[in-house]
């Protein structure tokens, strides 16, 4: 299991080659105020679970360290099969 917290930042890299093509299937779904997406890569038959803080207006109220103590206690709960 590997655990990464990531802020996306697009990049335009025109007249560049796709040299890998990932092959994927997604699933999404809403609980609170994220939004997870289960993603089974079957070019290596891996699987991803992205975790989205969607409600910006939450996020303003609490500090960095409440949201991420809380977004970790979150996909702990998620990859154990606990309800939350």
């Amino acid at each position: 299991i590997r655990f990464v917290i990531n802020k996306e930042t697009p990049v335009s890299k025109a007249g560049t080659a796709i040299e890998l093509k990932r092959q994927k299937r997604r699933k999404s779904f809403c609980k609170q105020f994220y939004r997870f997406d289960i993603t089974h890569i079957e070019n290596d038959n891996t699987y991803e679970i992205e975790m989205e803080l969607v409600d910006m207006e939450y996020a303003r109220k609490h500090s960095f360290q409440f949201i991420i103590g809380n977004m970790v206690r979150i996909f702990s709960y998620l990859v154990s099969g606990t309800n939350f």
